[in-house]
């Protein structure tokens, strides 16, 4: 009984398992591209960003820490280098800094519904669940206004 539990898991995930090696794959094709790009210009800020938030994707933090410094460094106090800080540390799982980094953006950056999401979901994690209710209602606030 228990073998074919572990038989039909096994088929029933293998493909979902190997659609992540998959995804992994590309993340690592990609900074690899662009480290390549970077060789030949240290300062180019978008492709330093697009490294920094596939780091981030990729789940090594230092390496896009670094990068968001760099970007720091180029263009300090922009909206791109703010919110990738903000969701490096949601997706590190440093809640405390996510939500003083979103509050920050945020403060910036007043319209941006991406945040509102953003800053809800780590406010969630941080059992804040008023205030998260408040950001998700913005954020919908937000998408009515548009319409």
């Amino acid at each position: 009984m228990k073998a074919s539990l572990i038989i039909a898991l096994g088929v029933a995930l293998g493909p979902a398992c190997e659609g992540r090696v998959q995804a992994h794959e590309d993340l690592l094709a990609r900074i690899a591209s662009l480290t390549t790009q970077l060789s030949t210009n240290q300062n180019n800020v978008d492709t330093l960003l697009q490294r920094a938030d596939l780091y981030r994707l990729h789940g090594d933090w230092p390496e896009a820490r670094s990068d968001y410094v760099a970007v720091g460094k180029l263009t300090p106090n922009s909206a791109p280098l703010l919110f990738g800080l903000a969701r490096l540390d949601a997706d590190a799982g440093d809640n405390p800094a996510a939500r003083a980094a979103y509050d920050e953006f945020i403060s910036r950056f007043p319209t941006n519904g991406a945040a509102f999401i953003g800053r809800a979901r780590v406010l969630t994690k941080l059992g804040e669940r008023k205030a998260a209710i408040a950001d998700y209602s913005r954020r919908l606030q937000a998408s009515w206004s548009c319409a």
